[in-house]
């Protein structure tokens, strides 16, 4: 059907992003004179071998491309380590629509009214294992900041885990559980500092939009947070799991001498390297290359 699809309407270029989208697309293109583009996004780790199996498979089906733009430097220092797929690398690293963060409103109210008491430390997105939040919330707790509050925006399935240790630290009443949002920037906005403490990452989405909304920023030291913070000049990075560093992380963004500058290069950062202005404009020069 896809193949069928490529031919009415006369389709020059696929772009295709996942094992199973990458397989189809190259069994679909045949005897057809569209191009194909591959758009890595990660590995998983600790995945089943079936998983495992079909990511390696992904990345074999890589050499039959006409051209693969991973999202960040890491993948593609990995997949330079096959001669035939170097040759065929464009990196396009991921972005975000900052007109979208430009039209995002104030703070919500619920918000404010915390920020009145001290200060807010936040977190928005998905509450699963990989983001690691336990150490956030065991951070939280080493500050012993009894005017602070810890809020976290989103869901998933470590939810009740999470409010459960937020109890056991003695942290509760802090720790505001708000789930799902729509208006996640207005609440990003009205943090004083974002932190993303995970184990692992793309290029991560609610980083960026921390670093545009200019609210200061702490991230694991993992690959996809690497391509994005500079210790010291676009935000500060901790050690995977150790939450006494992110401790002193937190305090250190909050302190009044907190060099304030760091902020507004990691706005210019996101603006000149990683804005969906950007992202767009390298692809359209990608596919106007397969095209011609």
């Amino acid at each position: 059907a896809l193949r069928q699809l490529i031919r009415d309407e006369g389709i020059h270029v696929i772009h295709s992003h996942g094992y199973k989208a990458d397989i189809i697309t190259l069994l679909a293109v045949r005897v057809t004179d569209a191009r194909t583009v591959a758009t890595p996004h990660g590995w998983s780790r600790d995945a089943g071998w079936t998983l495992r199996f079909y990511e390696w498979l992904d990345r074999q089906s890589f050499n039959f491309f006409d051209a693969v733009a991973p999202l960040s430097p890491e993948l593609t220092r990995g997949l330079k380590r096959s001669k035939t797929v170097a040759a065929k690398l464009q990196l396009i690293a991921n972005g975000v629509d900052l007109s979208e963060i430009e039209q995002a409103g104030p703070a919500p109210a619920e918000l404010v009214a915390l920020r009145k008491n001290g200060p807010v430390i936040g977190y928005v997105g998905q509450l699963n294992a990989r983001k690691d939040l336990s150490t956030l919330l065991r951070a939280f707790s080493q500050w012993g900041r009894v005017d602070a509050s810890l809020v976290l925006v989103g869901d998933g399935d470590e939810s009740a885990s999470l409010k459960a240790l937020a109890r056991s630290l003695g942290i509760e009443s802090q720790t505001h559980f708000c789930g799902f949002r729509s208006d996640r920037l207005e609440w990003m906005r009205g943090f004083d500092a974002f932190v993303l403490p995970s184990r692992e990452e793309g290029i991560p989405r609610c980083l960026m939009e921390a670093m545009a909304l200019g609210v200061p920023v702490i991230a694991s030291d993992i690959p996809g947070n690497r391509d994005l913070v500079t210790h010291g000049e676009t935000g500060q990075i901790f050690p995977v799991g150790d939450a006494s560093l992110l401790k002193d992380a937190i305090d250190a963004v909050l302190q009044p001498k907190f060099d304030r500058p760091s902020v507004q290069r990691a706005k210019e950062l996101i603006d000149t390297r990683h804005s969906a202005r950007s992202m767009a404009q390298a692809y359209e020069r990608l596919f106007q290359s397969l095209a011609n």
